[in-house]
Order: structure tokens, then sequence, then C-alpha cells
């Protein structure tokens, strides 16, 4: 009995918060962390990108409540030292120095090689995942990595233009190889949350090929010949498409997996000078319109991994710590009652389309979407 009121008390909170603080386009991510106060100890999560800009700032913000982060990187010992950075800012903070110990925070991060410049790269990271993490859900994977605005055409190992395939095409195989982790019942623990897909996108969606059906089409010619996709090449304009394919991808993720304990969205962060603008001139770096700095940028994904799942809605579009569907272009808002809709009532759709040509591109290089690992001390497979 006394442990039922503990339960129902410490559910209030949490859905006492969420009312009482309503973040907006300028909160910061240690505001968010002071306002909340919650405690997410014992949770995982992946944040792919962590060891610079947004990244390293959502993996701060994580840990500090409580939460183990799985650092993937594609350098190791660059993650290496972004981690005692991290470590050493929080031991430096007096907001959060007395409340926390460097080696306790230190045991909640754990750094893994992730090259989303090759899909191989992907499937290994995912097969030790399964055999680090046997028994263990995954509850956030935030899909942050990114690069931006490459000026030269220029193609991922498996020979697909480069930010296309590494903005979206290894994020969605990542996503796909994930779901089982995401949507497992962590043993012992009734009522679990869904597993969250987090896919940071852009604003900048808008500079992709209207309609954005174009794009879909392009990429299914490139089933035939990769090197259809240098056709028409420009810097922004693929950003867009691979910021939109995102968009895309976290609604059907949702509609696919809705009765699979699993919620998807994608957000916009912000304008924000980080890494993402080293391939551009430092002339028209200069004339970016930078709205939010880095705190503030995270802060969009820490309150999508935050927010009460009642209020968090699958598939849909968050900008400034707010649902903003409307934000998103014409082409690329959801048809009404979609995510609701069965298999069959969707093929031949766009979010549909992009999803199983996604899937053929992947399957086209020789990997797999299914595969088995050795689950630790029990001698046994998982799925």
């Amino acid at each position: 009995m006394a442990s039922s009121l503990l339960l129902c008390v410490f559910l209030s909170s949490l859905w006492s918060y969420s009312h009482a603080f309503q973040p907006s386009a300028t909160t910061t991510t240690d505001e968010i962390i002071k306002a909340t106060d919650v405690n997410l100890e014992g949770k995982l999560a992946i944040v792919t990108g962590a060891s610079s800009g947004l990244g390293r700032e959502t993996t701060r913000s994580l840990i500090l409540l409580g939460c183990k982060v799985v650092m993937a990187v594609r350098d190791v010992e660059k993650g290496k030292v972004v981690r005692d950075q991290i470590l050493d800012d929080i031991v430096a903070d007096r907001a959060y120095n007395t409340r926390y110990r460097r080696s306790e925070l230190r045991k909640k991060m754990e750094i893994r090689r992730l090259d989303l410049n090759t899909l191989q790269s992907v499937l290994d990271f995912a097969k030790n995942f399964y055999v680090e993490s046997s028994g263990i859900k995954l509850d956030y994977l935030i899909l942050n990595a990114g690069i931006m605005a490459l000026p030269q055409y220029d193609k991922t190992v498996d020979g697909y233009e480069k930010q296309i395939g590494v903005n979206y095409l290894s994020q969605y195989y990542l996503a796909r190889l994930l779901v089982n982790k995401l949507s497992q019942q962590t043993i012992g623990v009734k009522g679990n949350q869904p597993g969250r897909v987090i896919l940071v996108s852009s604003r900048a969606h808008k500079y992709a090929p209207e309609p954005i059906e174009v794009a879909v089409d392009d990429l299914e010619k490139a089933l035939k010949n990769p090197r259809v996709m240098k056709i028409g090449y420009e810097a922004w304009s693929n950003y867009g498409i691979s910021k939109s394919f995102q968009i895309l991808f976290a609604r059907e993720l949702q509609r696919q997996m809705k009765n699979r304990n699993i919620v998807a969205v994608a957000l916009h962060p912000g304008v924000i000078q980080s890494g993402l603008q080293r391939h551009l001139e430092a002339k028209r770096t200069e004339q970016i319109p930078f709205d939010k700095d880095i705190k503030q940028g995270a802060a969009t994904q820490l309150w999508c991994v935050l927010m009460p799942v009642e209020e968090l809605q699958g598939g849909g579009y968050y900008d400034d710590c707010e649902l903003h569907n409307d934000r998103l272009r014409e082409d690329l808002q959801a048809e009404e009652g979609y995510l609701l809709k069965s298999d069959e009532e969707v093929q031949g759709g766009l979010e549909w389309r992009l999803w199983q040509v996604s899937e053929s591109l992947v399957v086209k290089k020789g990997f797999t979407f299914n595969f088995r690992v050795p689950v630790r001390d029990e001698g046994k497979e998982e799925l």
C-alpha cells in the first residue's frame, strides 16, 4: 500500500512539472534540467554525433539527469577527449559540482565507434550493442549526427551521395536495426514507457526540391545506378533532401511501430553555429542568421526526451520545444489520419515509398535487417 502511494506521488510530480513548466524558443538545457528535476536513473540513450555541438550538449544534459549514454562517434579518441571535457565542465560548474561525483558520472558514459559513412559500421555498431546491452531496453535513440552543404559532390563508402547517406540512410538503417531494443520490456519492470526515436532534422528541409516526391523518385533511380545521385547535385538542395527524408521517416516509423511501444519524432533545433558549418566559406557563415546558442538548440531534443509520453505526438515535427507541424513545407505535411492507416492503405504513398526504397538501397549493398547475436551469460541468442 505504501509503495503504491509513493508511486502515485512520483507520477503526479512528473505530471505537475509538465504543466507548470513549458520551455520556449530561448529556453536552455540547464533551465529544463533545473525546472523539471527528473531522474533518468536506469534509462539508456544512444546519441549519434555525440562528440560535438548539439550531440555533446545533449550527452551532458542526459548524464546530469542520471541517464546512461552511449556516445556513438566516428573518432573514438576524440570521443574520449570530449567525454573528459564534459566531466571537467560539470565539476567546474557550481550549479552541479556539489551534486555529482566525477567518477559516478564517468560510469554513465560509454564511447562506441559509429561511422555513418559506411553501412558496415552501422551494422557492426548494432550487433555489438545487442551483445553489450543484453536484457536492457534502449529508452532513447537520438539521431543527431549530420553533415551540411558539402560544396562538391561526394559519396559514402557504399556509393551513395554523402549527405543523404550520412544524414538519412545510415541513421534509417540504425533505427531499423534497433527497434527490438527500443520496444523491449525491461526485465522486472512493469508498465514500460515507449522507446523514443528522436531525429534531429532542420527547417532547411525547405531547400529540397518541390514537391519532395521528386527527390524520392530520384532516390528510387539510384537502385539501378547510384551515380544518378550526382546529376544536378547542389550543396543546400541535397542537405534539404536529407532533412526532409528524416521527417518522412519519423512519420512512417511511427505508423509502423505504433503497436510496438515506440514513439518517433523529428525536430528543428534552431540555426546554431557549430561544426556543421565547417564546409562553408567564412563569408557565407557570417551571413547566416544564427538564432540560438548550443544550449538553446539542444533544448528541443532534450524536451522530446523528457516530455510525458501522452503529450509527445508521435510522427510530429517539433520546433522551439513545441509541436509545430504547421512549420513544415506543405508537401511534407502528413495526410489526415495517416498514422492510423494500414500498410495496404498507404502503399504507393510518399512515406511508404521512401521506407521501401531505403530498405532496398541497404539490401542492394549486401546488408541485412535480420541477424542473431549471442546473449551474454546465457549462451542463447537474441534477434
